[in-house]
């Protein structure tokens, strides 16, 4: 079976079953929820299917870069997130810790959610293919929000050119 990184929005909280108790500790102390429960359960499904399983979710509140959270079939990676200003250089920040993860990986594809920063960060990186799972399409939701989602509308259309590989 290889092993596959799922980059995206995810409930932590959900996968602390799944971590060693260092791991449950350190979720359960983090003052961030982040609401996405389809990519929690999807990593939920794998692991209780026995399938080894790395994820990547970028938090605000992390207090260091990077932290690594381990259980049985589990490599969590937790991403500090800068809080604004990260459509103006397309997630430059993000993209470097990404980077300094994915050379500790040992996954051999990334399947990203979102047409957003995880797949810009997964883009950003030629070693390994990636599966983007465009969940909604910022261009219907431009029609109804204001004109502060462009930024996240230019930033969807790039990965729209440069993705291969898409699911709904």
């Amino acid at each position: 079976r290889k092993l596959v990184m799922i980059a995206g929005r995810t409930d932590v909280t959900m996968l602390s079953s799944f971590l060693n108790s260092e791991g449950q500790e350190y979720v359960a102390g983090l003052k961030e929820y982040i609401p996405a429960a389809s990519t929690g359960n999807l990593i939920r499904a794998r692991l209780e299917a026995g399938y080894e399983t790395e994820a990547v979710v970028f938090c605000v509140s992390l207090p260091v870069p990077v932290r690594r959270l381990e259980g049985p079939g589990l490599r969590l990676w937790l991403v500090k997130r800068r809080p604004r200003r990260v459509i103006r250089d397309a997630y430059r920040t993000e993209r470097h810790l990404f980077r300094s993860v994915l050379a500790e990986s040992r996954a051999v594809a990334i399947n990203a959610h979102w047409a957003d920063e995880y797949s810009v960060v997964a883009l950003s990186q030629m070693e390994r293919p990636v599966v983007i799972t465009v969940h909604d399409h910022i261009g219907h939701i431009l029609r109804w929000m204001p004109l502060d989602h462009l930024g996240g509308f230019l930033i969807a259309q790039w990965v729209l050119r440069k993705g291969r590989y898409f699911s709904a």
